[in-house]
């Protein structure tokens, strides 16, 4: 995986505390449903962070004590394993709310990074707790947050993270492309892609330098460009996974 800084005091990217009344990015966000004219600012204490790209921003095993709704940037989560690998499972994005766990369990099971600059709010655990009594659409609205991350989590597994090297990394860039819209592709790290593909992270350098070398990927400062659809025609001309066995009966 590709480095990141130590797990931060979190004092260090403090840029204020939040007024969610006069938020102008609540449409789409985790307060968009709430009442907020009707909460009682003071005592919410939400405070408002800025992490630059690599940045760690949670570790697995931290007390889970506040989640964080992500205003702008992509953020990947991962399990470090008992032989020391790591594996990226979850992708989140302006919009998603990062330490969902922390709503059932005393500790987040996994670590957070920043893959792009982030900027979230951070919201503690007693402050959802006085919301659940006054703002009853929050419990709803962070069960259907919860949902959605877990569907598309599952949906990665089986639908990118699947079949041949090469259709994995294509994939992969078809998934970022559609995921960060309508914001540019994320780049990512060789390590990161074959955290998130379990690959080796040389064969993900050899398939991103071929793509390269072909002229059908760049790589810019913090992001991909590519013609999505050159990505799909190169999967569609791709053997079906079963096909070489198929012909050999």
């Amino acid at each position: 995986m590709s480095d990141v800084e130590p797990a931060p005091c979190l004092s260090e990217f403090l840029m204020g505390r939040m007024d969610c009344r006069r938020c102008g990015e609540r449409n789409g966000k985790l307060f968009s449903s709430l009442n907020v004219q009707a909460i009682d600012h003071r005592s919410l204490a939400v405070h408002d962070y800025e992490f630059p790209s690599g940045m760690r921003i949670l570790r697995q095993g931290d007390p889970a004590d506040a989640i964080f709704t992500i205003r702008a940037g992509f953020i990947k989560r991962w399990l470090t394993l008992p032989d020391g690998g790591v594996r990226i499972v979850r992708l989140l994005r302006p919009g998603d709310v990062l330490g969902l766990e922390a709503l059932s369990q005393r500790s987040y099971d996994l670590s957070a990074g920043a893959i792009t600059a982030v900027h979230l709010c951070r919201l503690p655990i007693e402050a959802i707790e006085q919301l659940r009594v006054t703002q009853p659409n929050l419990v709803a609205e962070l069960e259907a947050r919860w949902r959605d991350l877990l569907a598309r989590t599952d949906r990665f597994a089986t639908m990118v993270a699947a079949g041949p090297s090469r259709a994995r990394v294509l994939k992969l860039l078809r998934y970022l492309a559609q995921f960060a819209a309508p914001a540019p592709c994320p780049s990512v790290s060789r390590q990161d892609m074959a955290a998130m593909l379990d690959v080796s992270s040389a064969t993900a350098s050899r398939v991103v330098a071929e793509l390269k070398t072909a002229g059908l990927l760049r790589e810019r400062r913090h992001r991909f460009e590519f013609d999505l659809a050159s990505v799909e025609q190169l999967l569609a001309a791709m053997p079906r996974s079963g096909s070489q066995s198929r012909k050999k009966v």
